[in-house]
């Protein structure tokens, strides 16, 4: 929707994918039994590719790419699976050699602000995985 006093809507489909490279910096903090916290954060690039559906092809701006310099800080908590079920951990590395399971809670701050286009890509995002270490 357009900012004007019509409040004109627009029809137009972009897509857009980004691509961050980060150099990283971290550390593991209480790597006690049951559970560890890691930091990490740096400088890092965003590269972002843009694609319009209201442009023809071959128009300049049908597609678009850039990038930006930015930084970004992450965390991670680690709860070791393996030591809590003690069952799990033996069925993991009599079948797989799989010497420890974690179930990881993450969060991620970035920002990128300094685009061709007067855009920036910032904020938090957070998520839940498992990591799995092997011999």
């Amino acid at each position: 929707i357009f900012s004007d006093s019509t409040s004109t809507k627009s029809n137009v489909t972009f897509q857009l994918f980004t691509i961050p490279v980060d150099m990283r910096l971290g550390m593991t903090i209480g790597r006690g039994k049951y559970f560890k916290l890691s930091v990490a954060g740096g400088p890092s690039v965003m590269g972002i590719s843009q694609s319009r559906d209201d442009k023809e092809r071959g128009e300049d701006e049908k597609h678009r790419r850039q990038y930006s310099f930015g930084y970004f800080g992450q965390a991670k908590a680690q709860i070791s699976l393996s030591a809590l079920f003690k069952d799990l951990a033996m069925g993991g590395f009599s079948q797989y050699q799989m010497t420890n399971m974690y179930l990881n809670l993450e969060a991620r701050h970035q920002s990128y602000e300094n685009f061709e286009d007067d855009i920036s890509i910032t904020g938090t995002s957070f998520g839940l995985g498992f990591t799995f270490e092997y011999l």
